[in-house]
């Protein structure tokens, strides 16, 4: 019981601190960077049978996801998504912040939100899965020079 509390506060503690950071974007742009915050954190947080449930969930709405196989495909294509998403946003959205910063602070969200995974039930850490999140937090710091 104390570990799920912990996992829920730490989830709690990085969607606030989403939160502060994301207030000066645009409505739209904050509200998406939440929206992919908390499916994150979701994703990191969720027991693998609740996660399974959701993919099927998701497979019944849209049907093209049912072909993609639940294995190590599909888990590097939603970390990838996942975190080039909410660096992307914060590079694109926030250069009123330091890049070195964000870039810091995306590093960390990428080694804890697979730490977490290790006393998350039916769920483990790889360090593969670390190498996708920082070669999302990499592809989006690519849009850094856009706009």
């Amino acid at each position: 019981m104390l570990i799920i509390f912990l996992v829920a506060l730490l989830c709690l503690l990085i969607l606030a601190a989403g939160w502060w950071v994301s207030r000066p974007m645009g409505f739209i742009w904050r509200w998406l960077f939440r929206g992919v915050l908390v499916a994150l954190l979701a994703g990191m947080a969720l027991p693998a049978d609740v996660v399974m449930e959701v993919r099927g969930f998701v497979g019944s709405l849209l049907p093209v996801l049912r072909e993609v196989e639940p294995g190590g495909g599909a888990s590097f294509v939603v970390h990838l998504v996942l975190f080039a998403l909410t660096s992307a946003l914060l590079f694109v959205f926030r250069r009123d912040l330091r890049w070195e910063v964000l870039l810091a602070g995306l590093v960390v969200l990428a080694f804890v939100t697979e730490g977490v995974q290790l006393v998350v039930d039916g769920r483990f850490a790889s360090w593969g899965d670390v190498g996708v999140n920082l070669l999302g937090v990499g592809v989006g710091f690519l849009g850094r020079w856009i706009r």
